[in-house]
């Protein structure tokens, strides 16, 4: 309980800081909004991964919060030394490497997700299976025949 509240302050603050300091910022963020847009791949990236980790039952948060920022800052600064240091566009490079990994952990996520919900049908299907034939037991053997 005392977390959400946290978190929702801190979602408060955040969002008050961003409407007012936003003028003074503005040149900063425009010059490295490419590299803010890398930052926020790499961090979606982590968290996917994350949620994979989840579901195969392995997920550790303190994994989870050294490679988010991890992923992040090294992803901007590979970009940004490629850029100012060597001339090298490497900011194609990470959207690519990234996305591969995304999808990845998305087709991973959609696979382990498949097979939950195909076993969940199986299991109410045998569920409903037995009720059935425990009603034709408790009922003589199922219907008679009439003869005409």
């Amino acid at each position: 309980m005392v977390s959400l509240w946290v978190a929702t302050m801190a979602l408060i603050v955040g969002l008050l800081l961003g409407l007012y300091m936003t003028v003074p910022l503005t040149p900063l963020l425009v010059k490295f909004s490419d590299y803010i847009g890398l930052a926020v791949l790499a961090g979606f990236d982590t968290i996917v991964g994350g949620i994979r980790a989840a579901l195969q039952g392995n997920f550790d948060k303190r994994i989870f919060l050294s490679g988010f920022f991890v992923n992040m800052l090294m992803a901007s600064f590979l970009a940004y030394i490629g850029n100012q240091v060597l001339g090298i566009d490497l900011m194609v490079a990470v959207v690519v490497v990234f996305g591969l990994r995304i999808f990845n952990n998305l087709a991973v996520i959609r696979r382990i997700m498949l097979d939950r919900l195909l076993r969940w049908f199986e299991e109410r299907k045998v569920a409903s299976s037995m009720a059935v034939s425990e009603g034709e037991t408790a009922s003589g053997q199922g219907a008679m025949k009439v003869e005409g």
